[in-house]
């Protein structure tokens, strides 16, 4: 099993997509704090630090179920799983490998459009309205989110087999009539309730 997920994890960070949308999710993480100070300066728009800082969750869905169906996929296309099986690998611990690894490209996506957005973002946004304590909380829940939507990602490449179909149908039945409402305390008003539709 360590061996098996050793040569996921290395094939994960040689995957061409999977470093485009790193760098996408490190631009975008860039990009909004810029877009802010645009606002500011041109039209006199002031946003908070929270107002773009969970804007990766929708954004993310999308790309997760996206990715998920063309790195898993091409296990499936390419008779990589059958060789797996073939040299002694269960096809438990092929499944339960590829959930992990994805996991941990999801992780690196959150972590790269973070990073950057907490750094410049706390420089040219105004001071949250609400208290850190919360911030964390509805981060987690964010990430669990995230985390949820690899899982089910995962399952749906391995029982549709193939990375083409799971490309459009993946990403259909993830998103279609899908929201998460997260209600932020210590916000004004008694709470701020933020919508995230992944449609």
């Amino acid at each position: 099993m360590r061996r098996l997920l050793r040569a996921d994890i290395h094939s994960l960070f040689l995957d061409k997509v999977f470093i485009a949308l790193a760098v996408f999710s490190f631009v975008l993480g860039l990009t909004l704090p810029v877009l802010g100070l645009v606002n500011e300066i041109r039209y006199n728009e002031y946003k908070e630090f929270e107002d773009y800082f969970f804007f990766f969750l929708p954004v993310f869905s999308l790309l997760i179920s996206s990715y998920v169906s063309i790195f898993v996929g091409k296990s499936f296309d390419w008779g990589t799983v059958k060789n797996k099986i073939t040299v002694g690998h269960s096809r438990r611990d092929i499944y339960l490998s590829f959930l992990i690894v994805s996991m941990v490209g999801t992780l690196v996506f959150i972590a790269l459009f973070l990073i950057p957005y907490s750094v410049f973002g706390s420089l040219v946004y105004e001071d949250m309205s609400i208290s850190f304590k919360a911030l964390v909380l509805v981060l987690i829940s964010a990430v669990l989110v995230l985390l949820s939507v690899t899982a089910i990602s995962v399952a749906l490449m391995e029982t549709i087999g193939s990375r083409v179909i799971s490309l459009i149908v993946s990403p259909i039945i993830l998103n279609a009539n899908t929201v998460t409402k997260i209600k932020i305390p210590g916000a004004s008003n008694h709470g701020r309730e933020t919508t995230f539709a992944y449609s």
